[in-house]
């Protein structure tokens, strides 16, 4: 398998530099508006609010849907971005990154690169997928909304945990996401085809009813083909 590829510079911003709470992802796609109600209705209450009031949600996505923007609206410390043309900015400069996907399948792009920018994320079990991070250690993992709100709050304001876990986390994904191992394993797809001798294409011209026309036949294909 040739891995996603994304190899991003780290954020120049340190901890107490930055700020909030960062949740991005295209809205066209159904486990990113699940993630964000999920996120909206069942884990934000549960976040102390005046941890709230200094470091807010920021929900960035293209199409964002009406249910989510009521919902964003009901709460003073989320704040609606929507379409942006680089999530980098966002990347660099938020506090922490949350993926509460319940849904999906493969290794999520987002996650890859928030962990190559250096900002940690607090992810349910299924964004983690196929990424080999393990919790407490470059990430922290969370199913339930009680303990993904206590995982948030974990790392909005422990400086030690935050810093540990935005460097190991971005060690793991340049093992597995960065350009050399891409490059590494495209080589090692394509390997078997550069072996193979190219077979030139023969032409065996043959009569026909139709004087502006010709008939061959394809030494790889084995069909018969008429040309004008």
């Amino acid at each position: 398998a040739v891995p996603d590829i994304e190899e991003l510079e780290v954020s120049p911003f340190a901890f107490e530099e930055r700020n909030g709470i960062l949740f991005i992802g295209s809205f066209r796609h159904p486990p990113n508006c699940e993630a964000a109600v999920y996120l909206l209705r069942e884990i934000l209450p549960l976040v102390d609010p005046a941890l709230l009031a200094r470091h807010p949600l920021r929900i960035v996505g293209t199409d964002l849907p009406e249910e989510i923007i009521a919902l964003a609206r009901k709460s003073p410390h989320v704040e609606i971005v929507g379409w942006v043309p680089s999530i980098n900015p966002y990347l660099e400069r938020a506090r922490i990154s949350v993926l509460p996907l319940r849904s999906g399948a493969g290794t999520k792009r987002k996650f890859i690169q928030s962990a190559m920018i250096g900002t940690p994320a607090v992810a349910t079990t299924i964004a983690a997928e196929g990424l080999h991070l393990v919790h407490g250690i470059d990430t922290l993992i969370a199913d339930e909304p009680v303990a993904f709100a206590r995982s948030i709050e974990q790392l909005l304001v422990n400086e030690h945990t935050w810093s540990r876990l935005s460097g190991n986390a971005r060690k793991v994904v340049l093992r597995s996401h960065g350009r050399s191992f891409g490059r590494e394993r495209l080589l090692q797809a394509l390997s078997p085809a550069a072996v193979v001798e190219a077979q030139p294409i023969v032409v065996q011209p043959a009569e026909v009813s139709d004087p502006d026309q010709v008939q061959w036949t394809c030494n790889i294909c084995g069909a018969a083909h008429l040309n004008r």
